[in-house]
């Protein structure tokens, strides 16, 4: 899922136990191919430095007119380098959160979160996201995060009753405005409700790896 900044943006899209009905072999798959840190990060200091827009937001323009994300997500993209990905969120975060408002705080942690579940972390997920809530507090964000962790747990029938939810959220009086916003500084739509198409795909590949809900892999 790709979630772009700005207060419009970041409302798209936890603190129980971090074992909490965590299946034991949930996320073996995603855990087999993991690389080490320094291949997937040779030079950790060029993403540290680096500012949260261009860390967290980051989008390089390419030679033929195209663009790459930079920053946390350039690592994400690599084969076998999402726990790489979610240690450098995490070092990145414990240089610079005492700086950032406490919403991108939030807003760290949930992708942190989220990295993690993409290496197979799930129990090192589970808290993160939940750290991540505030990050999202309208009632579709709320539900957006019920439905991860409810995916990351096992737990389909509180998955079927966070998309339920967030279905039943109405549309916000200056939706096309927000959908314009998004289409400019994404280059992409937004549907409304957010995160449907995200949490369409928890659905569809529950009992799979995160990894494969993530990439909307499941037909």
């Amino acid at each position: 899922m790709r979630v772009v900044g700005s207060a419009i943006l970041l409302a798209w899209a936890a603190i129980l136990p971090a074992a909490a009905q965590v299946p034991a072999n949930a996320s073996s798959l995603d855990r087999a191919a993991q690389k080490s840190y320094s291949e997937c990060v040779p030079d950790p200091e060029s993403y540290l430095a680096l500012s949260f827009q261009d860390f967290d937001q980051g989008i390089r323009p390419l030679a033929d007119g195209s663009r790459q994300e930079a920053g946390w997500r350039e690592i994400n993209n690599q084969e076998g380098c999402q726990a790489a990905a979610a240690m450098l969120i995490s070092q990145w975060r414990d240089r610079h959160s005492a700086g950032l408002h406490p919403t991108l705080q939030s807003f760290m942690a949930f992708h942190e979160g989220q990295i993690r579940a993409q290496g197979g972390d799930y129990a090192g997920a589970i808290p993160l996201i939940e750290a991540g809530r505030p990050a999202f507090a309208d009632p579709a964000g709320q539900a957006y995060v019920d439905a991860l962790l409810a995916f990351l747990r096992s737990d389909r029938d509180a998955l079927i009753a966070a998309r339920d939810r967030l279905l039943a959220v109405p549309e916000p009086p200056n939706w096309a405005e927000q959908q314009r916003a998004y289409k400019e500084q994404a280059g992409q739509d937004m549907k409304w409700p957010r995160n449907i198409e995200a949490t369409d795909s928890l659905v569809r590949c529950f009992g799979k790896p995160y990894s494969a809900a993530a990439q909307r892999e499941c037909s």
